[in-house]
């Protein structure tokens, strides 16, 4: 591993005899370096070994220190290179010191594809005069940017401050290591990077960065095993937010929801992140936002309750970070998949080898039903609950907005970027607050919709279904029997007191539709214990397909009630 030592070279008192510094012994944790003059030096002895020694100094200190020898004196060797930096009296001297102390560093201008050349740079402020300490950290933040965006691994960059005004006498002077307060924007910048923009190359380079310093730390002190591993506990972090970046930029809802926002909330609250929020304890309000902002985000599984709520949470995340086409297309996928769940449909199985294209496209069909309703026939939604009605108001102006998005303005009649933003942003707070009131109200398990028919519930129209829904919890199918033509009185008898003993008791209203006879008595029978029977009616559209076959299509209208049979 090679280490660059760039170090600031002041004046000290030259009108006091040299060496101009007052020689002291400083120490790093328990290390203790022999007495010298020069921090510079105890650097060497206490973090070495340098391969590289960078100072920077004004013309004065040249003289003083570079063409009296009394740097090697005191130093021991050469510098490797001694930049002259001028005196910071204008705007554009500070420049140049800015532009020396980054080539120092091994950025040669951000035009380039800086690649640092050593493992290790030891960045030392202690005797910066005035501005240049403030000079050097700034470069410093500059650089570690500019490695950044040239998706390079920066070198183990510390900074260091000879504390001499931390003792007196002859007691030895502290070398502060004040690598993370200087980082700390840069760590800060990162994870608000993820928050505000779904971007997480930043904070898991930092991580990776730390986790490899920390190691080496533990390494060097004789450490091993569980300690090691331990060290570099914060390098999941930065992985486990890259898996969550990566999931929400390609729309990856069921790995999104199920595994990386669970494994991120999981890092965020780990004792590694622990440890290093009390060495950052300034970081602590923006790791607490990233963890607000993916908790919501998580779900055992997309298609129930649980998963609806989560996906709201990932539309409001893709405004935050103002990824709009995705936002329009989650908040269209949510509207197909609460469809189901208004309409007490089975829950879709996931993406995964169980999914059901099938099911997907009932539910995508029955949210165009729905729509269909309420842009060319409001008045057929009166009978459907407040909560589809509220469905289907939504759906008709997210589709729109979607597909316009979806297609690139390439449309007749495209919208303006302003109205779009400000329809999108409108259209997901609705949605927030729909899905909240939907989702959280739970189904009454008190009254029961019974099915008895021949036409199982999942096949009927979408309004049907929401027409069934809002006078009961939940639909349940009891299956018509077949009646056999020869059939006496006392078999027909014996056939409805077979299907009677499958309606729940909680039943409160039926649909009976099938043979005419057994209709009217399971009707009788029925409104004897109290259940209103109801008939669907509507008209039946037949539709000429390919190659001649015509295909006969129901469309409800209304439950009719039956008369009361005595």
């Amino acid at each position: 591993m090679t280490t660059r030592l760039v170090s600031f070279l002041g004046l000290g008192k030259p009108a006091a005899p040299p060496p101009h510094y007052q020689p002291v012994t400083y120490h790093f944790g328990a290390q203790h370096s022999s007495k010298t003059p020069l921090v510079q030096r105890a650097l060497v002895e206490l973090l070495g070994p340098v391969d590289e020694i960078v100072l920077l100094g004004t013309e004065a200190v040249e003289v003083l220190w570079m063409d009296s020898g009394l740097l090697r004196e005191h130093l021991g060797a050469e510098p490797d290179a001694f930049e002259r930096v001028p005196d910071g009296k204008t705007p554009a001297e500070l420049h140049q010191v800015f532009e020396e102390v980054l080539r120092a560093l091994g950025v040669e201008g951000a035009v380039d594809r800086p690649r640092p050349r050593v493992d290790r740079i030891l960045l030392d402020v202690t005797h910066g005069f005035r501005i240049q300490p403030i000079l050097a950290t700034s470069a410093l933040a500059f650089a570690l940017s500019e490695w950044e965006r040239a998706g390079v691994d920066p070198p183990d960059v510390r900074v260091l401050y000879g504390a001499f005004e931390a003792g007196s006498g002859d007691e030895p002077r502290p070398i502060w290591d004040l690598t993370e307060i200087v980082t700390v924007a840069s760590w800060n910048g990162a994870l608000d990077a993820l928050v505000r923009y779904g971007r997480a190359d930043g904070l898991e380079l930092l991580s990776r960065t730390a986790s490899k310093r920390a190691v080496e730390r533990e390494r060097a002190s004789g450490a091993s095993g569980a300690a090691l591993a331990g060290a570099g506990g914060l390098r999941k972090l930065g992985e486990a937010a890259q898996d969550f970046a990566d999931d929400l930029a390609l729309g990856r809802l069921r790995d999104l929801l199920t595994r990386s926002a669970p494994a991120l909330r999981e890092r965020l609250a780990d004792s590694s992140t622990e440890r290093w929020i009390g060495e950052m304890p300034w970081l602590r309000g923006s790791v607490r936002a990233l963890r607000e902002a993916v908790e919501p985000m998580c779900a055992s599984r997309v298609f129930g309750p649980e998963g609806i709520l989560a996906t709201a949470a990932v539309a409001e995340q893709y405004e935050r970070t103002q990824r709009f086409a995705e936002l329009a297309a989650t908040m269209r996928e949510v509207l197909v998949t609460v469809t189901g769940h208004l309409l007490g449909a089975a829950p879709e199985p996931d993406p995964g080898p169980e999914y059901s294209p099938e099911a997907r496209r009932a539910g995508e069909d029955d949210l165009a039903e729905l729509v269909r309703a309420f842009t060319t026939d409001r008045e057929s939604l009166r009978v459907v609950p407040q909560s589809i009605e509220s469905l289907a108001r939504l759906a008709a102006v997210v589709h729109p907005t979607r597909n316009d998005i979806e297609h690139l303005g390439l449309k007749r009649d495209p919208a303006g970027r302003d109205p779009l933003r400000t329809a999108l942003v409108q259209q997901r707070r609705a949605l927030s607050g729909f899905l909240a009131d939907a989702v959280s109200q739970p189904a009454s398990a008190d009254s029961v919709f019974v099915n008895l028919s021949n036409h199982p519930s999942e096949a009927w129209p979408a309004l049907q279904r929401a027409a069934a829904l809002r006078m009961a919890g939940s639909i349940v199918d009891v299956a018509f029997p077949d009646v056999p033509p020869e059939a006496s009185a006392e078999e027909l008898d014996r056939i409805v007191e077979g299907v009677l003993g499958r309606v729940p008791e909680q039943a409160m209203h039926a649909m009976v539709m099938g043979e005419h006879t057994v209709t009217t008595m399971l009707v009788a029978a029925l409104q004897r214990r109290g259940v209103e029977c109801l008939a669907s009616a509507g008209p039946r559209r037949v539709e000429e397909l390919a190659g001649g076959r015509r295909v006969s299509r129901f469309e409800f209208v209304c439950f009719r009630s039956y008369p009361r049979l005595g």
